[in-house]
């Protein structure tokens, strides 16, 4: 979508030149981009050139001429037009000013004089600033607060700062040297609104905690649609001098609370970078392309014309945002660290207080449809599968979904991969994608792709509410609001319809005959993957049975693909074929010669199954949809350059995916590596087990020492083994990190498991049974579990017993000694866990992985392998944690507070 996105400069009447180095940057950065067009007609935004400080009956003038020479400006009144002009304009009498000033977006330079900015739809551009001599702050931290040479000289606020020890005075601007010095020696900078804050991005980048001193709002702010400043910058008025400086300061950013802060100012400052040619995620992409489709009413009818969206179905505040580039969305609130739960607004004392983020507001709404805690809920058997066809009228999308080229995916094991190879194979095709997956690991957008990104909040946003909103009023006690997969099933199709995609890839969520999915009538090509035993509650307690519910997809005429499948299975899949005149072939995995000495992207033997199946569904799409001119080579010997390139670069969060610790220090780094997976069923278990000790071999460079004898259950129980890691000189030990739904039996999952990874040689030393941290009647990273001391661990009590059962049962002890064994260590089953001797429970996953963490500062000679399964919901978790080290300590402190007086915490020792 970036590539496509074209911006036309209109010629000025005659040369000209900015009057200040900031505005002429901008427009050479603009003239360099690829954006620029010379062909007006495929322009989605138009630029209007003239010099700032150009009289205002000039300015009029121009817009007269653009108006009626080009047809453009009359078409939206200037809403797709901006230009820049540091000074700003104000309000004025002529027509051509007033929609020039009201509806184009003006770019400006912070900050902007009084009643020369409209908020929410003017843009400010970051100083000019160089970082010339250091590449971050240096950590030696003597100076507490640094007085920038732009505060005012003769205030009552300086006179008072002049007498206080704690603050260094800059009382005229420093060369680069010095102010790098200073800059990286002071913990906070005072920069007083309204003055020069040029200095800003340079305090930001040497880790000097900005403190504005401001008497009123700031909405004028450099990047202020793009950086959270609530994060980065401490705000206070004037009014109470040196002691409310303090006070608020040190109420905002306590010395151990304020490297959070820092670390997101450090990060926001990358932003403030200027260049010659413009780059990703610089001043110029930051000031123009992000924030600037941001505006309700700007682009209205531009964002209608364009994506073809009618006002009736999104309203002109939801037409907005829909064409933001790819990648640009990851981005929007990344640079000022992750977008919190709840952020800081502050007031003009200085105060803050919590605020709901309006994309908070949109999960809780939709955690409002949880009906029930368990995901695995027996209603979803046809519970009045026949309302989806009326959320469909009410939602006006039943004319939609049939002019949809779909390809829908059942199946136990490996649907999700398959459906990721499918869209990653069209994309690169050259077709516009929308990919519906589930479950999400860490936010729910990732179940909406567009164009192989997840979706971007601000378009997230804006469809939730035009669904949600429709929906909460046609909705009627016959028709009630539907509940959530099936809102967002509905809100796929959605997204998927005005975003008018080419191919549309649906996985199915649960079972197939009544999944919200399944309201597709004549989908394009139709895809069954592994079939296995999983959701027996729902689906079925035999193979055939839950195969019948899986082949509920097919549809009357429509050709389908499976892999090859038990014959229990098979027998169902053929005959439910037949019944409907469908088609079915059986695909073989692929062959990896095909991939010219590439690899798939996504890990594990298994992924070459997935992968057939997907190649088969590809090929077809394209041969129904006409286009034939990838279908030639279906039985060539080779694959298309496109199919290849699909499939070696396909991604898919959660499936054989390796992760290093990013939060441990310089000389353990690589000394704590997760592997996740988000296995389930028994069979996906073993899969999951081969592809983990293949993974681990290849990293320890395949080099082993003292593999315990294979038919020797004795020692190879008791002697762990340890692989040598040339890299790292040190020894690697393998730990579990296992969770699964109580609906599932563990001793169906933990069995094939332990058997898998010890016929390649590997034993884990430890396996650690924790809940999940992502509680099912709440979405959002915001939902974490309680911390009350009411917390259940029985579930977990349970798959411990179950390891420790299998531990004994392989050394030839009795069962009921390995019982004996946990109860002796078993702590209090309410509030902590319970150590076993190959074996711990922790009472929530945070500190599961401060205790791996501990462990590696303790056995800095070991490389500690971590394998994740069990659960996605755990994978998931696991990342979140993992990416959000402050998010753990968080929720430690908080568990530990509330329960520092009633347990001792666990304690336990892998040299036990």
């Amino acid at each position: 979508m970036l590539n496509s996105f074209k911006i036309y400069i209109y010629t000025p009447s005659k040369p000209f030149s900015f009057p200040s180095p900031i505005e002429s940057l901008f427009f050479t950065s603009l003239q360099a981009s690829p954006f620029v067009t010379q062909n007006p007609e495929e322009a989605h935004l138009f630029f209007v050139p003239f010099a700032s400080n150009v009289s205002t009956r000039s300015i009029a003038r121009f817009i007269r001429d653009l108006r009626m020479e080009f047809p453009y400006w009359n078409r939206t009144l200037g809403a797709d037009h901006f230009y820049v002009s540091c000074t700003g304009l104000g309000y004025e009498s002529d027509r051509n000013l007033v929609e020039l000033k009201k509806n184009s977006v003006q770019i400006s330079c912070s900050p902007v004089p009084e009643g020369k900015f409209v908020p929410h739809k003017d843009i400010t551009l970051p100083p000019l600033a160089s970082f010339t001599y250091a590449s971050h702050a240096p950590g030696n931290k003597t100076t507490r607060y640094l007085v920038m040479h732009s505060v005012a000289k003769d205030s009552k606020l300086v006179n008072e700062l002049r007498n206080d020890s704690d603050f260094l005075m800059e009382s005229e601007p420093s060369n680069e040297m010095t102010l790098v010095e200073r800059l990286g020696r002071s913990m906070f900078c005072l920069f007083e609104y309204g003055a020069d804050i040029s200095g800003i991005g340079k305090a930001l980048r040497f880790g000097c905690v900005p403190v504005m001193v401001t008497d009123r709002p700031m909405q004028d702010l450099p990047l202020m649609d793009v950086l959270n400043w609530q994060k980065i910058v401490v705000f206070v008025g004037s009014g109470g001098g040196v002691k409310e400086v303090k006070r608020v300061v040190d109420r905002a950013c306590r010395d151990d609370e304020c490297e959070g802060t820092r670390r997101l100012g450090t990060a926001a400052s990358q932003h403030f970078g200027w260049n010659e040619i413009p780059e990703p995620y610089d001043s110029f992409y930051m000031a123009k392309l992000f924030p600037f489709f941001w505006r309700n009413g700007g682009v209205a009818y531009f964002m209608t014309r364009r994506s073809k969206i009618k006002m009736s179905h999104l309203g002109m505040s939801l037409v907005v945002r829909m064409w933001l580039s790819k990648g640009s969305c990851s981005l929007c609130l990344a640079v000022g660290g992750q977008r919190q739960s709840e952020m800081a607004e502050g007031d003009s004392n200085g105060s803050s207080k919590p605020t709901v983020t309006p994309y908070r507001e949109a999960l809780d709404a939709l955690s409002s449809l949880i009906t029930k805690r368990s995901r695995a809920d027996k209603s979803n058997n046809g519970d009045r599968f026949d309302v989806l066809f009326d959320y469909l009228k009410i939602l006006e999308l039943e004319e939609a979904i049939s002019e949809m080229k779909i390809i829908h995916v059942a199946g136990t094991k490996g649907k999700g991969s398959t459906c990721t190879f499918t869209e990653s194979i069209l994309r690169n095709c050259g077709f516009r994608t929308g990919l519906f997956t589930s479950p999400h690991l860490i936010d729910v957008r990732e179940r909406f792709r567009l164009d192989g990104m997840d979706i971007c909040e601000e378009k997230f946003l804006a469809y939730f509410w035009w669904c949600y909103d429709r929906l909460k009023e046609k909705c009627t006690e016959d028709i009630p609001m539907p509940t959530y997969f099936r809102f967002l099933a509905l809100l796929a199709f959605k997204i998927f319809s005005a975003e008018q995609v080419d191919v549309v890839i649906l996985e199915v969520g649960l079972g197939g005959k009544f999944d919200a999915t399944n309201v597709v009538q004549k989908p394009i090509i139709c895809g069954i993957s592994s079939l296995g035993y999983d959701h027996m509650e729902i689906l079925g307690n035999t193979l055939a049975q839950i195969a019948g519910e899986k082949a509920g997809i097919f549809k009357d005429g429509i050709p389908a693909f499976t892999v090859p499948q038990p014959d229990e299975a098979m027998n169902v899949l053929e005959q439910k074929a037949s019944e409907l005149n469908v088609h079915l072939q059986v695909v073989e995995p692929l062959d990896a010669k095909l991939l010219n000495g590439l690899k798939l992207r996504l890990e594990g033997e298994h992924q070459y199954l997935n992968a057939g199946l997907a190649i088969a569904l590809s090929f077809t799409w394209l041969q129904r949809t006409e286009h034939h001119e990838f279908t030639h080579m279906e039985k060539a010997s080779s694959l298309p350059e496109q199919f290849i390139k699909g499939l070696t670069t396909a991604s898919l969060q959660g499936r054989a995916q390796i992760v290093t610790d990013q939060y441990i220090n310089a000389e353990s780094y690589g000394d704590l590596v997760f592997y996740l997976d988000g296995a389930h069923s028994p069979e996906s278990m073993e899969m999951c087990a081969r592809w983990f000790s293949l993974a681990i071999k290849e990293d320890n460079q395949k080099t082993t020492f003292n593999y315990p004898p294979q038919n020797n259950s004795e020692s190879t129980i008791e002697s762990v083994q340890e692989h040598h890691d040339r890299r790292y000189g040190k020894s690697s030990m393998q730990i579990l990190l296992f969770n699964c739904m109580s609906v599932r039996d563990p001793q169906l999952l933990l069995p094939r498991l332990m058997k898998a990874c010890a016929s390649h040689g590997v034993y884990f030393k430890k396996a650690l049974f924790v809940p999940n941290t992502s509680v099912y009647y709440k979405v959002g990273s915001h939902a974490l579990p309680p911390t009350d001391s009411q917390v259940d661990l029985s579930w977990q009590f349970a798959l411990q017993k179950a390891w420790e059962n299998l531990i004994q049962s392989n050394k030839g002890g009795e069962v009921k000694h390995a019982v004996a064994v946990c109860e002796e260590g078993k702590e209090d089953t309410k509030m902590s866990g319970k150590t076993c001797e190959n074996s711990a429970v922790f009472p929530s996953l945070p500190f599961a992985i401060k205790w791996l963490r501990e462990s590696v500062h303790r056995n800095r000679s070991v490389h500690h392998q971590v394998l994740v399964t069990g659960s996605l919901h755990l994978v998931g978790d696991v990342l979140r944690l993992v990416k959000n080290f402050l998010g753990i300590w968080e929720y430690i402190m908080r568990y530990y507070w509330k329960f520092a007086n009633e347990s001792s915490g666990i304690s336990l020792s892998l040299q036990s």
